[in-house]
């Protein structure tokens, strides 16, 4: 398996709505931190364990969604809540950890994207969710792949294949997938700085064919 199929400054925390019809760039959009938030306090009753955007955290979050995938048979109308809690908090780790920001899109099923300034890449949060649930069987819903130029979708390819494989117990999982971002970004990264742009800085409008 491909793991394509499958840090930044931290944004505002205040609650402050940011108008839906605005790119969001370098804030946290008061409908995502109040899904975050919401995800903490489910985790917190399910777990007994408090979720601090903190990476290293992210298996518990993992292990949270295997319960959730648990229960979706008997409750499936749970499932489409908790992701979207679920996406909004594993997004916003994402995001502090690539220099990104929250992009609102004209798609009601997937909104929010995270997308990083300093490298051309970009991923749908609730994509990745709804995949570690279903554990790839569903084909239904956003994309999970990462959302990057063709010359760069092959370096990351080029730089991930040179990693053991990954156990399909864990290739779903969102802590093995930040791992995958953070080595595309940084991958990204490294090849800006080779040729000279490793000041450019990505905006939404750099955005706006996806």
């Amino acid at each position: 398996m491909s793991a394509l199929n499958g840090d930044g400054k931290n944004g505002s925390s205040d609650g402050e709505t940011i108008p839906r019809d605005e790119p969001v760039i370098g804030e946290v959009p008061g409908e995502i931190l109040e899904l975050a938030e919401n995800l903490r306090q489910y985790v917190d009753r399910a777990l007994k364990v408090e979720l601090d955007y903190d990476a290293e955290t992210l298996p518990v979050l993992d292990a949270y969604l295997k319960v959730v995938a648990g229960g979706v048979s008997d409750r499936p109308e749970l499932e489409p809540l908790v992701a979207r809690a679920a996406a909004a908090y594993f997004g916003e780790v994402v995001r502090r950890r690539i220099d990104g920001f929250w992009r609102l899109r004209p798609d009601p099923n997937d909104e929010w994207h995270v997308c990083s300034r300093r490298a051309l890449l970009s991923l749908s949060p609730l994509g990745m969710v709804l995949d570690a649930i279903a554990k790839g069987t569903s084909p239904d819903g956003p994309s999970p792949e990462l959302r990057l130029s063709p010359a760069d979708q092959l370096l990351a390819e080029e730089r991930l294949a040179r990693f053991p494989p990954v156990p399909e117990d864990e290739y779903y999982l969102l802590s093995t997938r930040t791992e995958v971002i953070e080595v595309v970004y940084e991958t990204l990264r490294e090849q800006m700085k080779a040729e000279g742009r490793e000041s450019v800085v990505f905006e939404a409008e750099d955005y706006d064919e996806e």
